[in-house]
């Protein structure tokens, strides 16, 4: 479509009746043998697994777009900071879709290989840990109520699916302004029938100043970054239609916002095991997988003359724990009715460590607080197509909720009263049942 064409699409979508919400996806594929032009595409239909209008919208040189720039394009998607992650704080860094306002927590689950990826006790995305090479496809479904994603999908979802590399090595440097460099190796083997992947990149720059030149003060500075990933990922044929997917993935992040005191790192490895199975009758899938975070964080008041800047809070580690299980059938393709029927379990453990209420550099005060929360839930999805023009689609879920050893604590470190505990408290235990529910059709005259 030409520029002019695309200039008539909000006015198309603006007048459309709101029946109910479509699955929209953006897709970037990107051959093996040609990893120089790939392109993202756009679908439009209900959650279904039969054929897909598509369109490419923008072709882009995938290997050289960082991957929340490349979702940056996607209509609604918002995240709470507009910079990217080599500059800003990597807990403003949530997602949500369909313009609901950015957020420091995601109202939109991010998926790499059904497996989650949003930090498990705080919610934000460490987009630096992917790297769009490593990726055959993202899709963005925009909705709320997708049943078979869980109960975090309150705008939607974002699905990212591993490439599957063949024997190949694919190495690339590159240097640029304020010292910046960046590297990314891939090293791809066939192992009988299956294949191993080892992938690694590293970037790292002197960073520019965030405040514009008419504002700035002494305090004002470069925010320089530090970033590294390593993933191993490993495809293996157990039957003619089941693959057994093992991977490991860890990242390290460390970036400053250009003064003192605003440095921030984030580091964490997720392992996960996935059964696929693909058969031409009923497929199934089984998934388990583990996430291991850490995050730090100091943060500094400056000045109104931008002179001088004091540390506030040095919120020194944040270790959180995410574990989970999955497992989802679907029925044949090409029938009357698609089924999906699915089950999941989710933990999540976590707590804050903070020093506060400084003098100059020295804390009088330490702080903690956390808790666990546990979900268990099920899901039934259904999608029919009662005319060659009509799609319907409907489904539901339940979920148990509960909120455990949830504590704050605070304790006296300096001055007459250190070690004085000055606050001890311990939460209830809480839990419930939650319901969701989703019908909609869409209807191509």
């Amino acid at each position: 479509m030409t520029k002019a064409y695309w200039m008539l699409v909000p006015l198309c979508a603006a007048s459309a009746p709101a029946w109910g919400q479509a699955k929209v996806s953006y897709s970037t594929v990107c051959p093996v043998e040609d990893l120089e032009f790939c392109s993202i595409t756009v679908t439009g239909n209900l959650p279904t697994s039969r054929a897909e209008q598509t369109e490419t919208i923008e072709a882009v040189n995938i290997a050289g777009v960082r991957l929340e720039k490349a979702l940056g394009d996607v209509a609604g998607l918002q995240q709470f900071r507009r910079s990217d992650a080599r500059s800003a704080n990597a807990s403003s860094q949530g997602v949500t879709l369909r313009g609901l306002g950015g957020n420091a927590s995601s109202r939109a689950l991010l998926f790499l290989d059904d497996v989650p990826q949003a930090d498990p006790f705080g919610g934000w995305i460490s987009w630096p840990a992917y790297d769009a090479v490593d990726l055959a496809s993202v899709r963005v479904r925009k909705g709320a109520g997708i049943v078979s994603a869980g109960p975090g999908a309150i705008a939607g979802i974002i699905e990212l699916d591993s490439a599957q590399w063949q024997d190949k090595v694919n190495l690339n440097a590159s240097y640029g302004s304020r010292n910046s460099v960046s590297g990314k190796a891939v090293l791809a083997r066939n192992l009988g029938a299956g294949h191993l992947t080892v992938s690694g990149d590293y970037g790292r720059g002197d960073g520019f100043i965030p405040t514009l030149a008419g504002q700035r003060g002494a305090v004002d500075r470069p925010a320089p970054y530090a970033q590294a990933g390593l993933t191993l990922r490993s495809v293996i044929p157990v039957s003619d239609h089941t693959d057994l997917q093992v991977s490991v993935r860890g990242f390290t992040d460390k970036r400053e916002r250009g003064f003192a005191f605003s440095d921030n790192q984030n580091s964490g490895v997720d392992a996960s095991v996935r059964l696929v199975n693909r058969g031409n009758e009923w497929q199934w899938s089984a998934l388990a997988y583990v996430q291991i975070r850490d995050f730090a964080s100091r943060f500094g008041a400056i000045s109104p003359d931008r002179s001088s800047v004091a540390l506030t809070l040095d919120q020194y580690s944040v270790p959180s724990t995410g574990l989970g299980a999955r497992a989802e059938v679907r029925s044949p393709t090409g029938g009357a009715v698609e089924l999906r029927i699915g089950g999941e379990w989710r933990r999540t453990e976590g707590h804050t460590n903070e020093n506060f209420t400084f003098t100059g550099t020295v804390p009088a005060r330490f702080r903690s607080a956390g808790g666990n929360t546990d979900t268990i839930g099920g899901y039934a999805e259904a999608n029919a197509e009662p005319a060659d023009d009509l799609t319907v689609s409907a489904g539901g879920r339940i979920d148990y909720w509960r909120i455990s050893k949830g504590f704050r604590r605070e304790i006296n470190i300096g001055g007459l009263n250190a070690g004085s505990v000055r606050s001890d408290d311990r939460f209830a235990n809480r839990s419930g049942w939650e319901g969701t529910g989703r019908i909609g059709f869409a209807y191509e005259g």
